[in-house]
Protein backbone atom coordinates (compact mmCIF):
# COMPACT_ATOMS: atom_id res chain seq x y z
CA UNK A 1 0.00 0.00 0.00
CA UNK A 2 1.84 3.14 -1.36
CA UNK A 3 -0.57 5.91 0.92
CA UNK A 4 -2.72 5.60 3.62
CA UNK A 5 -5.47 6.70 0.95
CA UNK A 6 -4.69 4.01 -0.97
CA UNK A 7 -4.34 0.95 1.94
CA UNK A 8 -7.70 -1.52 2.41
CA UNK A 9 -9.43 -4.36 0.23
CA UNK A 10 -13.34 -5.41 1.38
CA UNK A 11 -12.78 -9.19 2.26
CA UNK A 12 -15.77 -11.71 2.76
CA UNK A 13 -15.09 -15.44 3.96
CA UNK A 14 -17.96 -18.12 2.93
CA UNK A 15 -18.32 -21.79 2.02
CA UNK A 16 -20.87 -23.15 -0.51
CA UNK A 17 -23.31 -23.44 2.00
CA UNK A 18 -23.18 -19.99 3.09
CA UNK A 19 -21.13 -16.71 4.98
CA UNK A 20 -18.90 -17.09 7.40
CA UNK A 21 -18.61 -13.14 7.75
CA UNK A 22 -19.58 -10.81 5.52
CA UNK A 23 -18.01 -8.31 3.15
CA UNK A 24 -16.01 -5.84 5.47
CA UNK A 25 -13.06 -3.74 5.24
CA UNK A 26 -9.15 -4.46 6.09
CA UNK A 27 -6.89 -1.53 6.53
CA UNK A 28 -3.28 -3.03 5.62
CA UNK A 29 -1.43 -0.04 6.88
CA UNK A 30 1.25 1.73 4.71
CA UNK A 31 3.94 0.36 3.46
CA UNK A 32 6.28 0.93 0.74
CA UNK A 33 7.36 -2.24 -0.27
CA UNK A 34 6.20 -6.20 0.32
CA UNK A 35 5.35 -6.68 3.78
CA UNK A 36 3.28 -8.58 5.99
CA UNK A 37 0.15 -7.30 7.96
CA UNK A 38 -1.75 -8.88 9.84
CA UNK A 39 -5.96 -9.50 9.52
CA UNK A 40 -7.72 -6.27 11.44
CA UNK A 41 -11.09 -5.89 10.04
CA UNK A 42 -13.10 -2.24 10.19
CA UNK A 43 -9.69 -1.19 11.84
CA UNK A 44 -9.58 -3.35 14.71
CA UNK A 45 -6.31 -2.66 16.89
CA UNK A 46 -5.60 -6.21 17.03
CA UNK A 47 -5.66 -8.99 14.86
CA UNK A 48 -9.08 -10.13 14.20
CA UNK A 49 -9.51 -14.15 14.48
CA UNK A 50 -10.66 -15.89 11.71
CA UNK A 51 -12.87 -18.39 13.20
CA UNK A 52 -12.72 -20.73 10.23
CA UNK A 53 -15.22 -24.13 10.02
CA UNK A 54 -13.21 -27.59 8.63
CA UNK A 55 -13.59 -28.06 4.58
CA UNK A 56 -13.60 -25.87 1.85
CA UNK A 57 -13.30 -22.32 2.26
CA UNK A 58 -13.63 -19.17 0.23
CA UNK A 59 -11.80 -15.78 1.15
CA UNK A 60 -12.81 -12.93 -1.44
CA UNK A 61 -11.35 -9.94 -2.11
CA UNK A 62 -12.07 -7.14 -3.33
CA UNK A 63 -10.74 -3.33 -4.98
CA UNK A 64 -11.89 -1.35 -2.22
CA UNK A 65 -8.56 1.36 -3.30
CA UNK A 66 -6.87 0.83 -6.01
CA UNK A 67 -3.12 1.03 -4.96
CA UNK A 68 -3.23 -1.88 -2.43
CA UNK A 69 -1.51 -5.29 -3.37
CA UNK A 70 -1.53 -8.55 -1.97
CA UNK A 71 0.89 -11.49 -3.22
CA UNK A 72 0.77 -14.02 -0.35
CA UNK A 73 -1.53 -15.10 2.27
CA UNK A 74 -0.31 -16.83 5.49
CA UNK A 75 -3.09 -18.39 7.69
CA UNK A 76 -2.00 -20.07 11.17
CA UNK A 77 -4.34 -20.50 14.32
CA UNK A 78 -1.47 -18.98 16.36
CA UNK A 79 -1.94 -14.77 15.74
CA UNK A 80 1.92 -14.21 16.90
CA UNK A 81 3.11 -16.56 14.42
CA UNK A 82 5.25 -14.85 11.06
CA UNK A 83 6.29 -16.64 8.07
CA UNK A 84 9.68 -18.62 7.83
CA UNK A 85 11.73 -16.03 6.35
CA UNK A 86 10.04 -15.51 3.48
CA UNK A 87 11.60 -12.71 0.57
CA UNK A 88 9.22 -9.86 0.70
CA UNK A 89 9.17 -9.72 -2.74
CA UNK A 90 10.01 -12.35 -5.33
CA UNK A 91 9.23 -10.93 -8.88
CA UNK A 92 11.72 -7.63 -9.52
CA UNK A 93 13.18 -7.16 -5.74
CA UNK A 94 16.38 -8.36 -6.48
CA UNK A 95 16.67 -5.70 -9.60
CA UNK A 96 17.90 -3.13 -7.73
CA UNK A 97 19.32 -0.80 -10.76
CA UNK A 98 15.82 -0.99 -12.06
CA UNK A 99 17.08 -1.67 -15.49
CA UNK A 100 14.47 -5.03 -16.13
CA UNK A 101 16.59 -7.70 -15.40
CA UNK A 102 18.12 -9.19 -12.36
CA UNK A 103 22.15 -9.17 -13.25
CA UNK A 104 25.76 -8.57 -12.91
CA UNK A 105 25.28 -4.83 -11.74
CA UNK A 106 22.70 -5.76 -9.44
CA UNK A 107 24.88 -8.26 -7.63
CA UNK A 108 27.89 -5.65 -7.40
CA UNK A 109 25.27 -3.37 -5.33
CA UNK A 110 24.30 -6.19 -3.15
CA UNK A 111 27.79 -7.18 -2.68
CA UNK A 112 29.08 -2.91 -1.60
CA UNK A 113 25.85 -3.30 1.05
CA UNK A 114 26.89 -7.28 2.01
CA UNK A 115 27.18 -6.64 6.01
CA UNK A 116 25.42 -3.76 6.11
CA UNK A 117 22.44 -2.87 8.85
CA UNK A 118 19.87 -0.21 9.18
CA UNK A 119 21.08 3.12 10.40
CA UNK A 120 24.80 2.42 9.11
CA UNK A 121 26.35 3.86 5.87
CA UNK A 122 26.02 1.55 3.47
CA UNK A 123 22.95 -0.05 4.02
CA UNK A 124 20.12 0.27 1.33
CA UNK A 125 16.76 -0.65 2.83
CA UNK A 126 15.54 -2.10 -1.13
CA UNK A 127 18.65 -4.96 -1.15
CA UNK A 128 17.98 -6.40 2.66
CA UNK A 129 15.58 -8.23 0.79
CA UNK A 130 13.66 -10.13 3.96
CA UNK A 131 13.43 -6.61 5.69
CA UNK A 132 15.12 -8.07 8.91
CA UNK A 133 17.15 -4.89 9.09
CA UNK A 134 20.43 -6.08 8.20
CA UNK A 135 21.95 -7.24 4.50
CA UNK A 136 23.16 -10.99 4.80
CA UNK A 137 23.60 -14.29 3.56
CA UNK A 138 19.65 -14.93 3.40
CA UNK A 139 19.57 -11.40 1.41
CA UNK A 140 21.98 -12.94 -0.99
CA UNK A 141 20.26 -16.14 -1.35
CA UNK A 142 17.03 -14.62 -2.14
CA UNK A 143 19.02 -12.46 -4.61
CA UNK A 144 20.78 -15.94 -6.20
CA UNK A 145 17.27 -17.06 -6.73
CA UNK A 146 16.42 -14.15 -8.77
CA UNK A 147 19.66 -14.16 -10.85
CA UNK A 148 19.17 -13.97 -14.66
CA UNK A 149 15.86 -13.34 -14.03
CA UNK A 150 13.87 -10.57 -16.28
CA UNK A 151 11.69 -8.23 -14.05
CA UNK A 152 9.71 -6.53 -16.84
CA UNK A 153 9.92 -5.16 -20.59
Amino acid sequence: APTPKDDSFYIRGFTRWGEIFGRTDWHTGQHPRWNWAQVRLSRAQDPTPLNLPQGEIYLQFQVREDGTKIDRLFLTPDSAATPEDIPSDTQGSSDFDGNGSVGFEDFLLLARAFGSQQGMPGYVSEIDLNANGQIGFSDFIYFAQAFGTITHT
